[in-house]
């Protein structure tokens, strides 16, 4: 698509398809996992079809983001396959986009 471009982590739009290496819409953003103080991307959440829940795509799986869509590196169906998030972990703050952050995240970690 001649509109989309490439944008930062900190500015993925709401609500995002996330696409396979395939090209094929296998999620949804929910929320950015990171810390916008530091600058630093763990990752995002994401709603899997048919999954009942969220799933944490590591921030390595991410291969672009756009003002369109979310590109990774999963093959077909890997997304099954990725970790359950576990809410306690992240907390709500504000900002442009839903972002969560780990708790008692730490530099070191």
């Amino acid at each position: 698509m001649d509109d989309e471009k490439t944008v930062s982590w900190m500015a993925i739009p709401k609500d995002a398809p996330v696409v396979d290496r395939e090209g094929n819409e296998v999620a949804q953003v929910e929320a950015v996992l990171g810390d916008d103080e530091e600058g630093i991307f763990h990752g995002l959440a994401i709603n899997l079809p048919g999954w009942g829940g969220h799933v944490e795509l590591p921030a390595d799986r991410v291969q672009r983001i756009t003002t369109r869509r979310v590109y990774t590196d999963l093959a077909s169906g890997e997304g099954q396959t990725l970790q359950e998030l576990e809410p306690d972990k992240w907390f709500e703050f504000t900002g442009r986009s839903r972002f969560l952050k780990r708790v008692k995240w730490r530099k070191d970690d």
